[in-house]
């Protein structure tokens, strides 16, 4: 319980410092490479 917790707190910070991007390039830059990472992290737990 905690430990998610923990990972919803994380997210909701990771949210907060995304929301503060104002510029479009940026923005696109993280979305693109938070994508990429994600993409990676399934294939590594053979998850679709």
């Amino acid at each position: 319980m905690r430990s998610m917790l923990l990972k919803e707190l994380q997210a909701l910070r990771l949210l907060r410092a995304f929301a503060k991007i104002e510029d479009p390039n940026n923005r696109n830059a993280v979305l693109e490479f938070v994508e990429a990472v994600a993409k990676s992290e399934r294939g590594k737990r053979n998850e679709p």
